[in-house]
């Protein structure tokens, strides 16, 4: 559930009920570089809605990368650093080092993220299938479709992965 804040629509996450987002860029800052790396090998930026989350998910992808510590305050100093902190990133990074988030839950978090981004890539999927077979030439359709097809399965073994299942 979200709370929208004055005249300039930045939301905040209600504390009794953080979302999977929340949790995850939580849980990615309290946990080890080693954990980060293996789980976000799964997690693509967009499967995050939020553009605060996002940014910060692309932060500590950036710092564990390169070796440097991911903490809440090294996340704002490179959001600093680089220009980026911006409302939505600030008021995400306060959310997520707030909501509770427990880093041996990295990999459920994750997956409830990548699920959550699944789901509506499928809703997508039908969504552009239905406009293509109205407006785009036959020959196009099924290029279309295996294009499509070949993503969400991609994002299905990303989650498969996520959950410890086998491919």
């Amino acid at each position: 559930m979200t709370t929208t804040l004055g005249h300039d629509d930045v939301r905040l996450t209600d504390r009794a009920n953080p979302d999977a987002a929340a949790l995850l860029v939580g849980a990615l800052i309290a946990a080890s570089r080693e954990s980060v790396c293996s789980v976000l090998e799964h997690v693509a930026d967009n499967d995050v809605e939020h553009p605060g989350y996002r940014r910060l998910l692309r932060t500590i992808r950036h710092l564990t990368k390169q070796g440097r510590p991911h903490g809440t305050v090294c996340v704002a100093d490179e959001l600093t650093r680089t220009g980026q902190m911006t409302p939505d990133a600030r008021r995400a990074l306060i959310d997520a080092t707030t909501a509770g988030a427990e880093p041996l839950a990295l990999r459920g978090y994750a997956a409830a993220v990548v699920a959550d981004a699944y789901r509506w890539q499928y809703e997508l999927a039908g969504k552009s299938l239905v406009e293509a077979a109205h407006s785009w030439p036959e020959h196009e359709l099924v290029g279309y479709l295996r294009g499509l097809g070949t993503t969400l399965v991609a994002h299905d073994r990303r989650l498969g992965a996520l959950r410890g299942e086998k491919a």
